[in-house]
């Protein structure tokens, strides 16, 4: 009796174990993000962003630069701007 319960806590435990690392790995750590500043209507400037950013107040900033580049920048804008995930 303590034998299949002991199994049953097993498979259950790797199923949680499972079910925890997929969620982490679907969450793509490699999310880029496309920043854009507005001037009225018109964009007045465009970033490809490695991460969504900070956002306080009405001024956000965020890390710009490629994966392989090791220069990467900080950027901080303020004004009207979005923000869109790109696939």
């Amino acid at each position: 009796m303590k034998f299949k319960f002991i199994v049953i806590l097993i498979l259950v435990v790797a199923g949680l174990a499972i079910i925890s690392y997929t969620k982490l790995s679907s969450r793509s750590f490699d999310k880029r993000y496309s920043i854009k500043l507005y001037a009225g209507d018109k964009v007045v400037a465009t970033w490809n962003a490695k991460n969504i950013g900070t956002i306080e107040g009405t001024t956000l900033t965020f890390v710009v630069g490629s994966d392989m580049d090791v220069n990467t920048r900080q950027v901080r804008i303020c004004g009207t701007y979005s923000v869109e995930e790109i696939q």
